[in-house]
């Protein structure tokens, strides 16, 4: 399986990947899965698993062992009232797990409660995977 970019991010998503980089983690964001199904976010790979070609953000081969991808969350995923992630969401991330994907959920809602950059870097490495 492979995976391509695609190019379009919404601020939320972009203050993610500032913070990423400031972290110093290795990732690819808004890359299509091939079988088109799904756009992910963010997905973060070993770097013992890049090549050159990734690094030019050609095309991106999945790994052999699952990978972390970051799905930044706006509203229309979550109801109104309670917050809960609706169904569509919660499918997303099954089927995202089912291809061997960690799925991490930012909720932008809960993001933007964090004002600093030091409160956002530390909630960011709170939330990193072994």
């Amino acid at each position: 399986m492979q995976v391509k970019a695609k190019a379009m991010e919404s601020g939320t998503l972009r203050d993610v990947l500032r913070i990423l980089q400031q972290l110093d983690i290795k990732y690819r964001s808004e890359v299509k899965v091939d079988d088109g199904l799904f756009s992910i976010d963010i997905a973060l790979i070993p770097s013992a698993d890049l090549n050159d070609e990734d690094k030019q953000g050609q095309q991106l081969k999945l790994p052999a062992k699952p990978i972390l991808c970051i799905e930044v969350d706006g509203p229309t995923h979550f109801t109104s009232n309670t917050q809960q992630p609706l169904g569509h969401t919660l499918w997303r991330n099954e089927q995202l797990a089912a291809l061997g994907w960690q799925v991490l959920t930012v909720p932008s809602q809960l993001w933007h409660r964090h004002t600093t950059d030091a409160a956002k870097v530390g909630n960011a490495q709170a939330c990193r995977v072994a």
